[in-house]
C-alpha cells in the first residue's frame, strides 16, 4: 500500500539463499505488481556459514518485468524508470481501488503512540 502513500519506488534489501533462488524471483514480481511501483530488490551474494546467497538484485517494473538483473556475484546494474509507467498501470489493473486502510492497517500500527 505504499503506493497509496505516494511512493515512487520500493527498496527490498535481503539475503535469499541459493535454495530459495525461486522465491525471490516470484516475491520481487509480485511485491512490484500488487504496488503498482517500481521495485528495486537488492540480494546478498557471497557465502556466510552454511549459507549461498542467491544474488540476482533486480529491478522490477510495476507490471512484474524485470528490467535490469546482476547474476549471482557482485555486480552493479542500473535502468531508466519512467515514474509515469505506474500511473499507466493504475489506470489499467487499478487493484489499489480496492483496499481499506481501515481494514487493512495492523492493530499495533499506533503501539508507538
Amino acid at each position: 500500500y505504499l503506493a497509496l502513500r505516494n511512493a515512487q519506488l520500493i527498496l527490498v534489501p535481503a539475503q535469499w539463499p541459493d535454495r530459495r533462488g525461486y522465491a525471490w524471483d516470484v516475491l520481487c514480481r509480485a511485491r512490484a505488481i500488487e504496488n503498482h511501483l517500481f521495485l528495486a530488490a537488492v540480494n546478498a551474494v557471497g557465502t556466510f556459514k552454511q549459507d549461498v546467497f542467491y544474488g540476482h538484485s533486480r529491478l522490477v517494473d510495476p507490471n512484474g518485468c524485470i528490467i535490469a538483473e546482476a547474476g549471482h556475484g557482485e555486480e552493479i546494474v542500473y535502468a531508466d524508470m519512467d515514474s509515469a509507467r505506474s500511473e499507466e498501470v493504475r489506470k489499467i489493473l487499478n487493484s489499489l481501488a480496492d483496499v481499506r486502510l481501515r481494514i487493512s492497517v495492523p492493530p499495533f500500527a499506533d503501539a508507538d503512540k
